[in-house]
């Protein structure tokens, strides 16, 4: 309540607060402390203040704090004990006020203003409460929405009808209704609080008002000696716990008014108020054509059907980023809408093509309007949709694209449509064991030798000794291969004959407590090979294949076994490494995927007291993941654990060193230096030198 609704009652209350401040001592004051939360408030302020019956209404004479800028301002003043008054928060001299509801427990309405209630026996701190809601901010909505709807169709002399009820002491027009649309359907929405709450309409401040039948089902009576008929004759709405929206019903009836609209609530023109649809409804239909396929080339597209008159130039579509497909939004009726496209005004139409697609191909689905020998036109049925087509056509347009369409050409190109010959393959890099240096000179029946160690090696021959082949060919009859070496008295001991298999061949002898020789000797020179290893020791006789652009960290040789929970372990050091170990310890990793549910890892290292600590898990995220420890001063272990192996990568490294699990893409080309085009850059031979 900004200010009191007459001059004779704004000049006595006046007064009347003259003769209080003036007359107004200790003895019959109290100190009141108000608190408001502000952290809501949408609207622009700056402070805000409190106005009210003890203040004269007096704008920003109240002015609040906030010295600690929470938001939730304060200000303290004096207020006559055992007296009711009446108060409101507003901010900056009234520029925004609190728009209090009726029915809340803290409010009372009076002259059709609604403000928040006081009365005090001694100081009192009042408790914070959210702006325009007698609780505090986050306790949940204690009033909702209500709208009042009247159908004034029929009903004559009036000019503005209006809500009167229990929840503004039947103000008269203090809640008047509007009616934005025109239809003489009078709306008002406003904010109650869970209740029971009698009310009627009437117009222009009580001129005409209902006369409501007590037989009526919305209809509540009491008896009332005041009233000439003895009783009053109400409308009733409860509140509960959400909004309300009342029926649209007749003035003095309770029927449900027959409001005709549109009552689909997708359409661009849904009605609220309607009760009955009346097929008005329209829509917006976004149509897009593809024209890559055409082989025209046009400056103007347009829909055009019997609702345009044929006209070619109602519908009109843009190609704005130039990528040939033609796109155009249009608010249409609900039905069925019938059309083709044309270009250029009527320079270039699809109708030809599609009558043809549809005879040659036998599909009609995207033409149903067609009588299969002279016409063949386009029809969807309206709603919000995307329709895309294809000029000509009902399948998709699909451009032809030459190129690599082989995906295991190093040339392939995924965008390529029909092959041109153009791939290129990758060279093998088999080697014969004849062909291999590696190999020494053995006996007659197993003429190739692969030396393992030697007794001249010391203590490393004494450890396990492992040869790893993977075979690509095998020559008719197949080849083996046996094991040789020394035993501790200095004899000879030859191992049964392996048959060599295509694919991965390894065997493992043993490690012993002395000195010795250990070899692996071949029965045929005639064995292909794409990888050879000793010990670990990758062969040079072949070009190893280039690691993958990504790798899965349960594919990667540089992770170890961990504990049940964390089963992936890169180790960045160890206490056997010494002072190295004390130094800063970092993994970087790009990630590309992640499995369902994602993945972590965490830190472990070794204390100066020699126990273990385990950091927190820490969540990997696609991107680049990387983690520094820092330096100490003593000897530690530093590992980083992983929860899963589902992890993809395309780039790890361990203290600056790079992982050989994945490498850069191969690039195609002449690496001959002898060719004129040779590329310097080029990691694979394409054969084009």
């Amino acid at each position: 309540m900004k200010k009191l609704i007459t001059t004779i009652t704004f000049f006595v209350a006046f007064l009347s607060f003259s003769f209080v401040s003036s007359a107004q001592t200790a003895a019959d004051s109290a100190n009141v402390t108000f608190q408001v939360d502000m952290n809501g408030v949408s609207s622009s302020f700056t402070t805000p203040e409190v106005n009210g019956s003890f203040n004269n209404w007096c704008g920003n004479c109240w002015a609040m704090s906030d010295n600690d800028s929470d938001n939730v301002w304060q200000v303290t003043g004096k207020v006559l004990k055992n007296t009711a008054h009446e108060f409101k928060f507003a901010a900056d001299n009234w520029t925004i006020q609190e728009n209090l509801f009726s029915g809340d427990p803290c409010v009372v309405s009076n002259f059709g203003y609604t403000n928040r209630t006081l009365n005090v026996s001694s100081d009192t701190t009042l408790g914070v409460v959210c702006w325009e809601s007698c609780d505090p901010c986050g306790s949940g909505p204690s009033a909702f929405n209500v709208t009042f709807q009247v159908d004034m169709n029929g009903v004559s002399g009036f000019s503005i009808p209006e809500v009167n009820g229990t929840f503004n002491n039947w103000c008269g027009s203090c809640w008047a209704m509007t009616d934005a649309d025109g239809d003489n359907i009078w709306e008002f929405t406003t904010l109650l609080a869970p209740g029971t709450y009698d009310f009627k309409y009437s117009a222009d401040n009580w001129s005409i008002q209902e006369n409501l039948d007590t037989t009526l089902s919305c209809v509540n009576w009491v008896l009332d000696s005041n009233l000439a008929a003895g009783y009053a004759a109400n409308r009733f709405v409860e509140v509960i716990s959400s909004d309300v929206t009342l029926d649209v019903v007749p003035w003095g009836s309770c029927a449900i008014a027959n409001v005709p609209g549109c009552t689909d609530q997708n359409a661009n023109n849904y009605n609220s108020s309607a009760t009955s649809d009346d097929g008005s409804c329209t829509y917006d239909v976004t149509f897009t054509v593809d024209m890559n396929c055409s082989g025209l080339t046009v400056g103007s597209v347009f829909a055009t059907g019997p609702s345009d008159g044929w006209s070619c130039g109602s519908y009109a579509l843009t190609d704005s980023d130039g990528d040939g497909i033609w796109e155009g939004t249009f608010n249409l009726p609900a039905g069925s809408f019938e059309y083709i496209y044309c270009a250029d005004g009527w320079a270039h139409s699809e109708a030809a093509d599609l009558l043809a697609y549809g005879t040659n191909s036998g599909d009609w689905s995207c033409t149903p309007v067609t009588d299969y020998w002279s016409f063949a036109n386009r029809q969807i049925t309206v709603g919000n949709t995307t329709i895309n087509d294809t000029w000509g056509q009902c399948s998709a347009c699909i451009p032809n694209i030459p190129g690599c369409t082989d995906s295991t050409a190093t040339n392939y190109d995924p965008s390529a449509t029909t092959d041109d010959g153009s791939c290129i393959y990758p060279s093998t890099s088999s080697t014969l064991i004849s062909a291999c240096p590696d190999f020494v000179s053995g006996p007659a029946a197993w003429p190739y030798v692969l030396v393992a160690t030697t007794i001249a090696d010391g203590a490393a021959s004494q450890a396990s000794q492992t040869f790893t082949m993977n075979v690509t060919s095998l020559p008719a009859g197949g080849a083996n291969f046996r094991v040789f070496k020394t035993t501790a008295n200095g004899s000879s001991f030859f191992g049964n004959p392996v048959a060599l298999t295509l694919g991965t061949n390894s065997i493992t002898v043993a490690a012993v407590s002395f000195d010795r020789a250990v070899k692996f000797q071949f029965s045929s020179g005639d064995v292909a090979f794409d990888d050879l290893s000793v010990n670990g020791v990758v062969s040079s006789c072949v070009t190893p294949p280039p690691a993958p652009s990504t790798s899965f960290i349960n594919a990667c040789a540089d992770f170890t076994s961990g504990p049940a929970a964390w089963p992936y372990v890169l180790t960045a050091t160890t206490i056997a490494d010494g002072a190295a170990s004390q130094g800063a310890q970092t993994f970087t990793m790009n990630i590309v995927s992640l499995p369902a549910g994602g993945a972590n890892f965490r830190v472990f290292k070794t204390t100066a007291n020699g126990s273990s600590f385990f950091g927190n898990p820490v969540a990997l995220t696609l991107g680049s993941n990387s983690i520094t420890v820092a330096a100490v001063s003593f000897d530690r272990a530093v590992k980083f654990q992983f929860s899963s192996g589902d992890v993809e990568f395309d780039a790890l490294s361990v203290n600056g060193v790079n992982s050989t699990c994945v490498g850069a893409p191969a690039v195609p080309g002449c690496t001959d230096p002898a060719a004129t085009n040779y590329d310097p850059n080029a990691t694979t031979d394409d054969g084009s030198c």
